[in-house]
Parts: structure tokens; C-alpha cells; sequence
């Protein structure tokens, strides 16, 4: 489904329903997206645009939750409606704020909420387990754990 913030609600100036002014979001294998899908993006994750449209209030089909990066790791539960965004993208520059965030591990890569992230109990950085040879449940029974590097 398409997914887009509601920014003004106004009554229809033709017939009946609601004309809704919405900002789109999109998905980093949309096309048109630079760059696609890459491993650091989650399953879940939405880029929020500055592409705006009206459209009718007969159209909406649901509602659905977009978090922060942050809000969505300390959910509990994800359910079906729940997605985040950490990038917002121009679709006139096709450029992304931040155009730079904090990578982890081995492999370099920005947090993936779906690949759970460990941190070393000796030089506080986190790593993936597969990157370390290992597995996260590996790492949760020991009772201290040290990343290859220390």
C-alpha cells in the first residue's frame, strides 16, 4: 500500500468526503530511489518526501504508525501498521538528510533494526553476531562478551 502523512483535512469542494492534503513516503526499492534497497534498510523502513499531493478521503484505506528509528526499536511488538523512517528524501534533488549516519560492526553499516545489534562488553562498540562468527543467543547467555577485535 501507498503511505502518506496526513498535513490538512478541508471539506471537498466538489460533492461529498474530504480533500486531504498528504506528504508522501516512499521505500528505498521504489523506483526512482537512489541507490534501492541496501542492507542496512529494515523490512519496515520509509523514506519521508517533500512530494505532496490532495486526494480524496474515499481513498484512505487505513491507518497505519510511522516511528522514529529510535521509537520503533523499543517496541515491544511490531504489528502490521507500524514502519519507521530515519531519511527524509527530496524527490526534486533526489537527495537524503541526513546524507550521513553512524555505522557499526565489521561490516560498516548503519543499524538495521531487523539484524539485532550486541555490544562488547570491553570496548562498548556493537556488532552483528554473524559478523563476529556467532550467534545473538550465544551472546545473551554469556555473562560478558568480547567482539574479535578485543
Amino acid at each position: 500500500p501507498f503511505i502518506a502523512k496526513i498535513m490538512s483535512i478541508k471539506p471537498a469542494e466538489a460533492g461529498s468526503g474530504y480533500d486531504v492534503r498528504v506528504r508522501w513516503y516512499y521505500r528505498p526499492d521504489d523506483p526512482g530511489i537512489p541507490g534501492g534497497r541496501r542492507p542496512f534498510h529494515g523490512e519496515r523502513e520509509l523514506y519521508f518526501s517533500d512530494h505532496a499531493d490532495i486526494i480524496h478521503s474515499a481513498t484512505i484505506l487505513g491507518r497505519c504508525l510511522v516511528h522514529s528509528l529510535d521509537g520503533y526499536r523499543e517496541l515491544s511488538i511490531i504489528r502490521p501498521q507500524d514502519y519507521f523512517s530515519r531519511f527524509s528524501f527530496s524527490v526534486a534533488t533526489k537527495a537524503f538528510n541526513p546524507e550521513q549516519v553512524t555505522v557499526y560492526c565489521l561490516c560498516r553499516m548503519p543499524e538495521n533494526p531487523d539484524r539485532p545489534l550486541s555490544q562488547c562488553d570491553c570496548c562498548s562498540e556493537w556488532y552483528h553476531a554473524e559478523c563476529c562468527s556467532t550467534t545473538v543467543e550465544h551472546i545473551e547467555a554469556s555473562s560478558v562478551w568480547h567482539c574479535p577485535r578485543c
